[in-house]
C-alpha cells in the first residue's frame, strides 16, 4: 500500500532502508527505481539471535 501512495505522489526513485528482498521486488514492480539500498544494522544478542537467523534463513533477509 505504501508503494501505491508513493506512485500516486509521482515518486520515481527512492533510497530504500530495508533488509527484505521481497520489498525491493515489490517497489520495483510498481515502477519506482531504487537508487540505493541502505541495510538496517541490527546487533545480535541472546534474546534475538534465533529470530534474526529465521529472518535470514527462511525469509532471505540480508542480515550478514
Amino acid at each position: 500500500m505504501g508503494v501505491q501512495i508513493l506512485k500516486d505522489l509521482g515518486v520515481k526513485s527512492i533510497k530504500l532502508l530495508s533488509n527484505n528482498p521481497l520489498k525491493l521486488k515489490e517497489v520495483e514492480k510498481y515502477g519506482i527505481k531504487i537508487s540505493s539500498r541502505v541495510p538496517i544494522q541490527v546487533g545480535k544478542g541472546e534474546h534475538n539471535e534465533n529470530y534474526l537467523n529465521v529472518k535470514r534463513d527462511k525469509m532471505e533477509h540480508m542480515l550478514d
